[in-house]
Formats: C-alpha cells, sequence, structure tokens
C-alpha cells in the first residue's frame, strides 16, 4: 500500500509539473497581452488629457473635471515600485 501511495504521489508531481510547463507559454502570452492592453489605456487616458488640456476654454469647469479624475486614476491605480 506504502508502494501504491508513493507511486501516486510520484505520478501526480511528475504530471503537474509537466501540465505547468506545458502551460507556461500561454500564461506567458495572456501575461504580454495584459501588458499591451494596459500600455493602450494608458496611452488613451494620456492622449485624453492633452486633448481635454488643449480645448479647456471650451468648458472650464469640465475639462477641471476630467483632468482631475484621470489624474485621480493614474494616481490609484499606478504600479507598486
Amino acid at each position: 500500500m506504502p508502494v501504491q501511495l508513493l507511486a501516486l504521489a510520484l505520478l501526480t508531481l511528475v504530471l503537474g509539473f509537466g501540465l505547468g510547463w506545458l502551460a507556461a507559454p500561454r500564461r506567458s502570452h495572456e501575461l504580454e497581452a495584459a501588458r499591451a492592453e494596459l500600455q493602450r489605456r494608458d496611452q488613451f487616458l494620456e492622449q485624453l488629457r492633452e486633448l481635454t488640456w488643449e480645448h479647456r476654454e471650451l468648458a472650464p469647469e469640465l475639462s477641471t473635471i476630467v483632468l482631475d479624475e484621470i489624474s485621480t486614476h493614474i494616481r490609484q491605480h499606478r504600479p507598486l515600485g
């Protein structure tokens, strides 16, 4: 019985490492896609901030609100480190 448990544990360990190794490229691709999406979001926020600043004379109060919201979002979601 202990030999069977040892064999089962060893098989589970090997399968776990094997499945992790096979899934690593997919996770790497997903991580890369997520980073690209965050970069696109950051670029959009920067463009929106510039556009709002350039046309602030059209609606000064609204421009102030939008710029404050963008700045707050960026501060709160800034990566640590």
